[in-house]
């Protein structure tokens, strides 16, 4: 856990590519996020899914317009290369 929670800064890329399976591996996700959050380390998290579907993809019931912790949601269009 402390490999996750130390950096300075923590990059999930893809989220909901494959999906987090049983509430063992939610709870894992969560206890990550939840200490860096207490720690002051952010957690940039990237996904191929609308804003919609956060929810299903991490398992929330609460709607991703309304996030539970201090966050920035940023949308990049389809037509964007980076």
């Amino acid at each position: 856990m402390k490999s996750f929670t130390a950096p300075t800064v923590l990059v999930i890329d893809d989220v909901g590519l494959i999906p987090i399976g049983g509430t063992e591996a939610s709870a894992v996700c969560f206890q990550v996020v939840n200490t860096r959050s207490a720690k002051g380390h952010p957690a940039i998290v990237t996904a191929n899914r609308s804003l919609p579907d956060w929810g299903a993809v991490s398992g929330a019931s609460s709607s991703p317009h309304q996030p539970p912790a201090p966050c920035r949601i940023s949308m990049i269009p389809d037509d964007v290369i980076l």
